[in-house]
């Protein structure tokens, strides 16, 4: 059978997203236009970024606001596969054939016993910013601090879900095995199919071991460490920290790669997108992580916004550049379904699902990010990952349904609920004010609790406080966001969830579901067992995704040359091999 028109459609408007040429107004610059110039050692560049991790532990630094700034400096044994490479891919080969991970400093991994026991050869000869080699030890201490709750402030992440806990406070090794200098064995509690992919940068940085001592945490008064920032593996190394206000790397002579030409990446926090763009045209920045929507709407101005993606794009009349991407997760709206903390009334069905009926998303992404939003109605973009499905849309609108739905869920005159969101972050602040006009007449009134800064986004999420809340669905990996967000804790040590997730969930056809993903090997067992934990959570209403935002950094090209942020998962990464011209 050959292929309806609406398939024709979309894999017509991906190949033009992946490689095809970019309109008159614009230059696709996927070649330098440098190619062939000769690099230039030295020189600065100035970075403004929405926020700043709030202390410089790499190992809690995983917030989306951390990233760009985390990125030169550490690495891990795997990163994930670049927004570019994955469209590519998905379109010539199908998304069962795009990558899960790529190696960094692993030389390569071996999967035993059903994917229970994992082998990790290291790569040889890797510097740390102090100049002590990285080995296994440095492996399995980065291992027992991600896996240690204690440390963590009492959640654990996607890479240690199957690590035993009791048997990792009494007996270490037999959780962790270091058989030689560069081979480090992880021994799990069940197969796990994700375990390579989690170990990441941001899930698991690898420092020198000891670097801060077991159970102590960056800040603790007991603790007074000797240095800025533990050293990593990174092009660059921290060499200056200011709270929430930017800091300084400079190049790393011992780079495995290469000393970087740059000698200094200067970052700046500037949390609103309208001041960060404004310092960049003034000339103030050279790179923004992101730009405001609006303007960069005009900057890729063309009939089809979708032409434009995955590519680099030039706007000579201004000199600068921008690299355009939809985000692979979807900003999307937490419930606090806990029945007795928070206060919440979401632990009612019903009223999560009138919630989600009430909200246009197509008129929503329209509003607020124009032609740099794409409507969602799961977590991963299924142009860029394996986990996306083409045929999963957005809830229908229906504000009749919505209002039904409360009535039925015992509401006859309306509900009032706290919804905590960022208003600095990705326009937050105009879409909260949206959406509080399309679920109003549903019967809900929204009490908005604003809130600048992840860490304090967190701390109120560990007391269920927000009965609603703004934040990603489908990052990097289904254990990343699913799986915590929907599995009851597995080990005591959890707190405060206390029996229930970290949104307030306890249901056990959802902890099945979600064992049976990470229990998967191969990609075709992984995205039907997925698929099933999406299209549960949908029926459930746990989670509403609202909009894959098309953002991307924006940078002065006229001086930083070579710089292609297509070729990585975090643009960022991209300074290693750039330089300035002058």
């Amino acid at each position: 059978m050959g292929e309806n028109k609406k398939d024709l459609k979309r894999r017509e408007f991906l190949e033009l997203a992946a490689v095809g040429a970019a309109g008159a107004a614009l230059t696709s610059v996927g070649v330098p236009s440098v190619f062939g110039a000769t690099p230039r050692r030295g020189g600065t560049v100035n970075i403004g970024v929405e926020g700043m991790f709030h202390q410089p532990d790499p190992t809690r630094f995983h917030g989306g606001h951390a990233r760009p700034s985390a990125a030169p400096g550490y690495e891990g044994l795997t990163t994930p596969v670049s927004a570019a490479v994955r469209a590519k891919i998905t379109i010539q080969k199908g998304p069962e054939h795009v990558p899960e991970y790529d190696l960094m400093l692993a030389d390569s991994i071996e999967s035993e016993k059903n994917g229970a026991r994992w082998v990790f050869h290291l790569k040889k000869g890797v510097k740390f910013h102090n100049g002590q080699e990285m080995t296994s030890a440095d492996v399995k201490y980065a291992w027992r601090r991600a896996e240690d709750p204690r440390h963590r402030d009492g959640n654990r992440s996607q890479l240690t879900w199957f690590m035993d806990q009791k048997l990792m406070d009494n007996n270490p090794d037999k959780v962790i095995e270091t058989p030689d200098k560069y081979t480090v064995i992880c021994n799990l509690t069940q197969p796990y199919g994700s375990f390579p992919a989690a170990n990441y940068l941001f899930l698991c940085p690898i420092v020198p071991a000891g670097t801060i001592p077991m159970g102590t945490r960056w800040g603790d008064k007991n603790f007074k460490p000797k240095f800025i920032a533990p050293p990593g593996t990174g092009p660059f190394k921290m060499t200056q920290y200011q709270k929430k206000k930017g800091m300084t790397y400079e190049a790393f002579e011992d780079y495995r790669l290469g000393r970087p030409n740059l000698d200094k990446l200067v970052y700046k926090a500037i949390p609103d997108d309208g001041p960060r763009t404004i310092a960049l045209r003034a000339g103030d920045l050279d790179y923004i992580v992101f730009g405001d929507p609006k303007w960069q709407s005009k900057f890729a101005k063309k009939k089809n916004m979708d032409d434009n993606l995955f590519k680099v794009l030039e706007n000579k009349k201004d000199g600068l550049s921008t690299y355009l991407y939809p985000r692979s997760e979807a900003w999307s709206l937490y419930f606090n379904s806990h029945p007795t903390k928070g206060n919440s009334p979401f632990h009612n069905e019903k009223l999560r699902q009138a919630f989600d009926a009430a909200i246009d998303k197509e008129t929503l992404v329209r509003v607020i990010y124009g032609k740099m939003g794409i409507a969602a109605g799961q977590g991963f973009h299924p142009s860029l990952s394996a986990f996306g499905f083409d045929d999963i849309k957005p809830t229908p609108h229906n504000i009749e349904k919505a209002k039904q739905l409360v009535k039925d869920a015992g509401y006859p005159d309306g509900v009032t609920v706290d919804f905590r969101y960022n208003p600095t972050f990705a326009r937050m602040g105009e879409m909260v004010q949206v959406l509080k006009q399309m679920v109003e007449p549903a019967g809900f009134r929204l009490n908005l609790i604003s809130g600048v800064g992840f860490p304090g986004y967190w701390s109120s999420i560990r007391k269920y406080s927000p009965h609603v809340m703004v934040y990603f669905l489908g990052r990097d990996d289904p254990m990343t966001g699913y799986y915590s967000l929907g599995h009851t804790p597995k080990d005591p040590l959890e707190k405060p969830w206390e029996g229930y997730s970290s949104r307030g969930i306890k249901d056990a056809r959802m902890d099945k579901l979600l064992d049976n993903f990470a229990a998967a090997d191969g990609i075709e067992a992984r995205k039907a067992t997925f698929r099933k934990v999406h299209e549960y959570y949908r029926e459930k209403a746990y989670v509403t995704p609202m909009a894959w935002q098309i953002t991307g950094p924006v940078w002065n090209s006229k001086r930083l040359k070579n710089f292609r942020p297509q070729d990585y998962a975090l643009p960022e990464q991209a300074f290693a091999k750039a330089w300035v011209t002058s």
